[in-house]
């Protein structure tokens, strides 16, 4: 005679071992059978090893993408919507979607301790009939999404942060509450997709996070900060104003005294030739792969070379940069 043991009735060692060999989809499922299962997963807190999460927020709704499943808080009258790929629409009354998604992501979120390779977040709150001048809605779900996340006990490991925004109070309602120790690398650019504007980045500068990272690229969102805030990236590429002389002897004094810096490109709306030319001489013509004119330069620096290109890219200029060390001289044996 066979006899059934429940999952409740098992030893915690081996509640254990089969929390650890679960995935999050099935651990969130377990938590929803009963409340002996919840507070046991929540006090031994499994792993999740999430390695994808991209979360698409607008004023009516909130998207969040896993890699086992899609979910969706949609605002409704009577409370909040929620739908996935696995699961039947139903309808939570008297909820808002903002605080059912926010619960249920610190439940997925608190318990990943590797780093999330891919980390996404995509904000479009603003109105979609008149985007172009329209400024950010003044709404709730910066200051809830603050509030949740400053009340977890760690900090979200993430790699690789890809960010769509319009201001830099979305930066800083996402940037200082990711690990400064996993996070290398930043992919932010206009949440609009219209042509470019300025974006303000003195006090995410001066974030732990900032100061740590590798590689930066941001796209359609213009700076103006000083060039040194980007001096101990490896890899750089920004947005600017205007490429004058001026703005040219400061990315030379970058390079020169950078340490870790290799490659940086500057989009620029306009340049001043007569200055460039002033500085750096007579350029090459060459093509690039696209068969676009492209002037190109080289100067020397403390022990290194800068390759120096500009090439017209639509209605803006690109100016690439790349340092390579000069080799050193072969020292011969003197004659005895």
């Amino acid at each position: 005679m066979s006899l059934s043991v429940s999952l409740l009735e098992m030893p915690d060692v081996v509640m254990a071992i089969i929390l650890r060999n679960a995935d999050l989809r099935s651990i969130l499922i377990l938590r929803k059978v009963c409340r002996g299962l919840r507070e046991f997963i929540d006090i031994n807190k499994p792993e999740t090893h999430l390695d994808f999460v991209r979360i698409s927020v607008n004023t009516e709704s909130i998207k969040l993408d896993m890699p086992f499943d899609s979910v969706k808080y949609q605002k409704n009258e009577g409370g909040c919507w929620i739908s996935g790929r696995k699961s039947r629409r139903k309808l939570l009354k008297n909820l808002d979607f903002m605080s059912v998604f926010l619960d249920d992501f610190k439940i997925i979120m608190k318990n990943q301790k590797s780093a999330v390779g891919n980390f996404q977040v995509h904000f479009h709150l603003f109105k979609d009939h008149d985007f172009r001048n329209e400024e950010l809605l003044e709404t709730k779900f910066l200051e809830m999404w603050r509030q949740s996340v400053q009340q977890w006990r760690h900090l979200i490991p993430v790699k690789e942060l890809i960010m769509s925004t319009v201001s830099k109070q979305e930066v800083m309602s996402v940037l200082p509450y990711l690990d400064s120790e996993f996070l290398e690398s930043i992919d932010m650019f206009d949440a609009r997709y219209v042509e470019s504007f300025p974006i303000d980045i003195d006090s995410i500068t001066q974030l732990k996070q900032w100061k740590n990272l590798k590689t930066l690229k941001m796209n359609h969102l213009i700076v103006s900060c000083p060039l040194e805030q980007f001096s101990h990236f490896s890899t750089v590429s920004i947005f600017r104003t205007s490429l004058t002389g001026e703005e040219l002897t400061e990315l030379k004094e970058v390079f020169s005294i950078s340490t870790t810096l290799t490659s940086m490109e500057l989009t620029y709306s306009s340049i001043n030739k007569t200055e460039i030319c002033d500085q750096l001489g007579q350029p090459c013509g060459t093509h690039d792969e696209m068969s676009r004119n492209r002037k190109t330069w080289e100067t020397g620096l403390p022990h290194s070379t800068l390759q120096i290109s500009l090439a017209r890219k639509e209605k803006n200029y690109v100016f690439r940069l790349q340092k390579f060390p000069q080799p050193e001289a072969v020292k011969c044996p003197a004659d005895k």
